[in-house]
């Protein structure tokens, strides 16, 4: 099986060719994998950012499979996290998140200082990317109360990318409507 390093190696086409427009935050290429790909498994960690308040699901895949992420980080990366995840070559191929919380970043991200890292041991699992970074911010913000930290955001139950993407129907965001089951080991 050859890596991406070897596709470099040889010169390989590492972008797509054409541009996608991704709505209000502009367009760009995405990783040329992605015309090969028949699904997607996200495997993010669970941290704090701070630009975006938290990198999860949603912005490991936005920002993970396109050109220029450094382009699309204006706004707190909102609308464009939900807008760019929104698209049929991410949606309609994304079949199963699996969060990396074995160690959180619950402050500082999305360097990891080891006074702002936590062993939480959790992995959270599911189809639903919005909820999946909606569960891990209640999970980082749990985190800081145990530590003595205020929330992540104040007055607002969530951060403005999850908020747009809960609105774009991308996901579930309301906690009350979202089925967590724990499994101890």
């Amino acid at each position: 099986m050859e890596s991406l390093a070897d596709d470099v190696a040889r010169g390989a086409r590492r972008w797509q060719n054409a541009l996608v427009n991704f709505g209000v935050s502009g367009s760009d290429s995405f990783i040329a994998a992605l015309d090969e790909a028949t699904a997607i498994i996200n495997v993010p960690f669970i941290k704090t950012h701070h630009l975006t308040t938290l990198t999860g699901c949603l912005k490991n895949l936005s920002h993970g499979l396109i050109r220029h992420p450094a382009r699309f980080h204006a706004g707190g990366c909102d609308p464009a996290i939900a807008e760019i995840a929104a698209s049929p070559a991410i949606k309609d191929k994304l079949r199963l998140n699996i969060m990396n919380g074995i160690r959180c970043v619950f402050d500082g991200g999305p360097q990891a200082d080891p006074d702002t890292i936590l062993g939480c041991n959790t992995l959270l699992v599911g189809t639903d990317p919005v909820a999946c970074d909606s569960t891990a911010y209640g999970l980082i913000n749990e985190i800081r109360s145990l530590k003595g930290k205020p929330p992540l955001l104040k007055g607002a139950s969530l951060p403005a990318h999850l908020q747009t993407a809960a609105s774009i129907r991308l996901g579930q965001s309301d906690a009350e409507k979202i089925r967590v089951v724990r499994v101890d080991a």
